[in-house]
């Protein structure tokens, strides 16, 4: 049986733009950042580079 959730998407503005609480961009930014220890040395170089031109700058990568 489905979980019942609360959870309701943001409305981007008239450009498209979601704009996040900074507690959302930390949590989301943690996550990410704990995802990519977990796949260093695992994913294919081209996969890392991509995520290197698509992330922000607040996200460091190891070389």
């Amino acid at each position: 049986m489905a979980k019942a959730s609360k959870y309701t998407s943001k409305t981007p503005d008239e450009n498209g733009v979601i704009h996040w609480s900074d507690e959302e961009n930390k949590i989301w930014s943690e996550l990410v950042a704990r995802q990519l220890t977990c796949i260093e040395g695992k994913a294919c170089n081209e996969y890392m580079q991509g995520l290197k031109r698509l992330t922000c700058r607040t996200i460091v990568f190891r070389s």
